[in-house]
């Protein structure tokens, strides 16, 4: 009786230990698609932040060497290229601790309510990967979109 009671608990360790290990595994990823999520989102309210206070005070953005203007109709769109370490802080200098790769474009929108003036919002359109390191087919990709006027976002 002893063996088989010790054969059958083998089989139930053995059975266990490889679908305990998947689900530690899978919920290390969940954790991590977590964190990132949130991230980015802290990213992206960063960078609705600096675009705006540039755009209404019409002083240069921290950290980036070429002006991004607000967008209008007869103006080209727009892209500027950031960098943000793993705690969500702007690089500005060290490009090689890049984690999160954030590409900013913004455009003049013309779908607009009647008591908006043509030029007076912008789409913008902030595109997040993750991580810097991966080859882009592996990075984590995430899209927001905003409209804005030169004061801030509607």
């Amino acid at each position: 009786m002893t063996l088989a009671e010790v054969v059958i608990a083998i089989a139930i360790i053995s059975f266990s230990i490889p679908l305990i290990l998947a689900a530690t595994g899978e919920a290390h990823r969940s954790r991590q698609a977590s964190e990132t999520d949130t991230r980015s989102a802290w990213m992206v309210r960063d960078v609705q932040r600096r675009i705006t206070h540039m755009w209404s005070e019409n002083t240069p953005l921290y950290g980036l060497i070429h002006p991004f203007p607000f967008p209008s109709a007869d103006s080209p769109n727009v892209t500027i290229d950031l960098s943000y370490k793993q705690d969500g802080t702007l690089i500005t200098d060290d490009l090689e601790q890049a984690v999160y790769l954030v590409s900013v474009q913004a455009e003049a929108y013309n779908q607009k309510p009647d008591h908006f003036p043509t030029s007076s919002l912008a789409l913008v359109t902030i595109k997040i990967q993750h991580p810097a390191k991966s080859t882009s087919n592996k990075r984590t990709k995430l899209t927001y979109q905003f409209l804005s006027t030169r004061d801030g976002i509607l």
